[in-house]
């Protein structure tokens, strides 16, 4: 594989798109869409416009992660265009993780040759390989990757990964004497601290602490979900992931927690320096809750 160290997952991701949009064109061929679900990180749309490249939105399913069946039928529809598709692994306000096999399966079906897959790592990709979640990196399909640095082992730098197989991507050949070589980046100068940080966080972020954190973060989500409960906050999280929805509390207490929401939701992504104690004053500043119904999740592409 190649990669380099990029500003945050979303130059990461033009990156790749870029990258496919040159190679997918070549010898001729028809211009190519770029296809990811509604639950995808607002950087696709960022690129697709950047790019001058159709953006097909696909629905997501109840958990959030894109439904194999319209996926299926939209690349049916766009047989004729090459693709280029995102996959994310941890989508921005639910968390959730897509099924890069099964949505390998339905490009080997209609595009085999004619497409490019990008996973969007950047929430999940420090969690999920020490977890039992399947079907979701390269291992089951895919061109490229990438994941941030500044989210869960907390590099203060805003800083990314992308990494892509060596032969999946036509790159730029021209030579450039004052780099020795070919530009393959998109940025031209970078940030020596952000990589400095990284390669120290990396450093004291061994596998085996990696692993233990990920494990931590996931019981004090499932924690956080009980708490929400028996408050009265209905709240839910996937079996994989560290984000947890519940109603959106007041105005005053989103401003203090700083909670992103979405219509009437909040969310908390449980984080390694989110440890117990802060779990118990941030519910002790909520309150009693709407005790609404367990099923408070919208029928809403935004917000299932």
């Amino acid at each position: 594989v190649r990669g380099y160290v990029t500003s945050g997952s979303t130059e990461a991701v033009i990156h790749a798109l870029h990258l496919g949009r040159d190679t997918l064109k070549m010898g001729g061929a028809p211009k190519p869409v770029i296809i990811a679900s509604d639950q995808c990180h607002g950087c696709v749309v960022k690129a697709a416009r950047l790019l001058d490249t159709p953006f097909i939105q696909v629905a997501s399913g109840p958990d959030g992660s894109i439904d194999i069946n319209s996926f299926a039928a939209t690349l049916a529809q766009h047989d004729e265009n090459p693709c280029l598709v995102v996959a994310t692994a941890g989508t921005t306000f639910l968390g959730a993780i897509d099924r890069t096999d099964l949505m390998v399966q339905s490009l080997e079906t209609t595009h085999r040759g004619r497409y490019r897959l990008h996973v969007d790592a950047a929430l999940g990709g420090f969690l999920l390989p020490y977890t039992q979640a399947s079907g979701w990196n390269l291992e089951t399909g895919g061109h490229s990757y990438s994941v941030s640095g500044h989210k869960m082992i907390g590099v203060p730098v805003p800083c990314g990964i992308v990494i892509w197989e060596h032969d999946a991507y036509h790159l730029p050949k021209d030579h450039l004497d004052y780099l020795c070589g070919p530009d393959t980046t998109l940025t031209g100068s970078r940030s020596g601290l952000a990589v400095g940080a990284l390669w120290l966080a990396l450093h004291q972020w061994p596998a085996n602490r990696l692993a233990e954190q990920a494990h931590g973060c996931l019981d004090r989500a499932g924690i956080l979900v009980e708490l929400l409960t028996q408050a009265g906050w209905p709240a839910h999280r996937g079996k994989y992931s560290t984000t947890v929805i519940f109603p959106s509390p007041p105005a005053d207490v989103c401003m203090r927690w700083q909670l992103p929401t979405e219509g009437n939701l909040a969310h908390v992504v449980v984080t390694p320096r989110v440890d117990r104690t802060l779990l118990d004053r941030f519910i002790a500043s909520l309150g009693t809750g709407p005790g609404i119904s367990s099923g408070f999740l919208p029928d809403h592409p935004k917000l299932r």
